[in-house]
């Protein structure tokens, strides 16, 4: 489990780090995004020799695969633009607190063990997330703190519906066609925004968002990938495992955002990481 989980990181910090160089180089993003959706469900098919087709058209969990595939592109555009306004080390902890929501409907639907202190750790975590995103007051901040603030409570909706499907409510689900069936429906939307857009400004990609297209769907198919795979372990409850993966991931864009994008963070942007921190160490190692 811990091998899949650290190669999940690795490559979900990555996704960020993308995002930003992006805006360096003059990336269109949403051209990158729907080259990387493809990508990603291509990696998916050719893995599982194809079955990857027929267990959606079979599966009980096809409609939560197309609305996974609705909120992935969404969510990952707004993430892109975060990343590139509000800096990677306040998207990447505004994205990775969401896993409030599977926290919540681990408690209430699956029954896991909760104390005070780990429902304590949640109310840090929210608050968390407004210091993190806080933002100077005028026009610009307040756009940058709004980006932030959408990634996480459309992020706490994406975790949730993943959690419910690990959770064995829709019989046994195959990671590899699950995961390949939502890159697959975000592709294909994608693309047919793509097509009219094309149209419309009688305009093709260019092969610089192509293979920035490319170089994003690999880490991001292994992220989504290897993390599902983490929760087909038991040796930790859903409820502690998205924590620990989210805070690591913090911590690794936090580093990045500093050291790599050299980004200046305001006082409150510092407490709200701290506080990120001490919510996911009380979620995860309170027991209850």
């Amino acid at each position: 489990m811990y091998f899949y989980l650290v190669i999940s990181i690795l490559c979900s910090a990555l996704t960020f780090v993308a995002f930003k160089l992006f805006a360096k180089y003059k990336i269109n993003t949403f051209n990158a995004i729907v080259v990387n959706y493809i990508v990603a469900a291509s990696l998916a098919a050719m893995i599982s020799k194809g079955k990857v087709f027929s267990d959606f058209i079979h599966s009980e969990w096809q409609w939560l695969s197309i609305l996974l595939g609705f909120i992935f592109i969404g969510l990952f555009n707004v993430m892109a633009k975060s990343s590139q306004e509000a800096g990677v080390a306040v998207t990447g902890v505004a994205n990775k607190m969401s896993f409030i929501g599977p926290i919540i409907f681990g408690v209430f639907i699956l029954h896991e063990n909760f104390s005070g202190l780990q429902s304590f750790g949640v109310l840090l975590a929210i608050v968390a997330v407004f210091l993190t995103s806080f933002a100077k007051q005028d026009k610009e901040g307040e756009k940058k703190m709004l980006l932030p603030i959408i990634l996480f409570f459309g992020g706490v909706a994406l975790d949730t519906l993943l959690s419910v499907a690990q959770s064995g409510i829709f019989g046994t689900i195959d990671t590899l066609s699950f995961t390949g069936s939502i890159f697959g429906m975000a592709a294909l939307i994608g693309s047919i925004i793509l097509i009219f857009l094309s149209l419309k400004t009688k305009k093709l990609p260019a092969k610089k968002d192509l293979l920035a297209g490319i170089l994003l769907g690999i880490p991001n198919f292994l992220s989504i990938y290897f993390f599902l795979h983490s929760l087909d372990f038991k040796e930790l409850d859903s409820s502690q495992i998205f924590p620990a993966f989210n805070l690591s991931v913090i911590l690794l864009n936090t580093l990045v955002g500093l050291l790599l994008f050299k980004e200046k963070l305001q006082l409150f942007n510092y407490i709200g990481i701290i506080l990120a921190v001490v919510s996911i160490f009380l979620i995860v190692f309170i027991q209850s």
